[in-house]
């Protein structure tokens, strides 16, 4: 069974500082669909589902540093195989942190005249 690390209010706590355009981003239907699509294409039930999602919204609220994804999802999912974790955390890199960076980027660049 997932337990998540934090508590509900941790990570609405965390939520809430986040840039308006990441916190509509980690609520839309584009992260769901997301989550689920890396789920599937690692062969995930909906447990890992459930704790890869966990893992990805630590990292994405500052609860834990990008540089622990791996270990995370290692200890997280630690029943699936070497190649299973590598391709989840590639496509979680590609597809999700790449689009946080790119709206987080966005909110801090100033907009020009």
């Amino acid at each position: 069974m997932p337990t998540s690390r934090y508590s509900p209010e941790e990570i609405q706590e965390a939520k809430a500082k986040l840039p308006e355009s990441v916190r509509a981003f980690l609520g839309s239907p584009d992260f769901e669909k997301a989550i689920l699509n890396i789920g599937s294409a690692g062969k995930l039930n909906l447990w890992g589902i459930a704790e890869l999602t966990d893992a990805v919204t630590a990292v994405i609220c500052g609860l834990e540093p990008e540089s622990t994804f791996r270990e995370s999802v290692e200890q997280r999912l630690a029943a699936l195989s070497q190649s299973q974790k590598d391709l989840l955390v590639s496509e979680v890199d590609s597809h999700i942190f790449r689009e946080i960076k790119n709206r987080l980027q966005r909110h801090t660049t100033p907009k020009q005249d």
